[in-house]
């Protein structure tokens, strides 16, 4: 629906004329180039829609969040190499399985803390700049006024 602004009540929609779906495209580069060869062809921009389908939201994956991750799997590690050097080298010492688990737990959580505040220190930054996504979309169909439509998928299908 396109809009018209009327003095006496603002903006009032109005019905575009109908279109039809000429040809379908995986990605916009393909879907562009189809519009270019419509204008090409002298079909008014105004008598052509590209409509993109199946829209969904990607988040980003920054350096931030890979900071973190990291210092995350890092935390894990390296409770799994103190459990192995506690387990190991503490047994023979004459600790139990459970003594080395909880030495193991707890030096993993002092690593861990500590992996954390690093990733936290290192990925502060300016709250002004956004961390964005992308949209992706499943396919863009082009579509044509019925009254240059035969002509647009004659065009398109060469």
């Amino acid at each position: 629906m396109a809009a018209v602004e009327s003095p006496s009540t603002g903006w009032n929609p109005q019905p575009m004329s109908e279109r039809i779906v000429v040809r379908c495209y995986s990605n916009y580069h393909d879907a562009k180039r189809a519009v270019d060869r419509l204008l090409v062809a002298s079909i008014p921009r105004k008598r052509i829609t590209v409509f993109g389908r199946g829209l969904g939201w990607r988040e980003a994956f920054t350096a931030t969040r890979f900071v973190k991750a990291a210092a995350a799997g890092g935390a894990a590690l390296a409770a799994t190499a103190a459990l192995i050097v506690w387990a190991f080298g503490g047994l023979d010492r004459g600790f139990t399985w459970l003594g080395a688990i909880v030495a193991a737990a707890a030096l993993g959580a002092a690593l861990g803390a500590g992996l954390g505040a690093g990733a936290w220190a290192l990925t502060r930054r300016d709250r002004t700049v956004p961390e964005t996504g992308h949209v992706d979309v499943d396919h863009y169909e082009v579509l044509v006024e019925t009254s240059h439509a035969d002509r647009a998928r004659e065009l398109l299908s060469e």
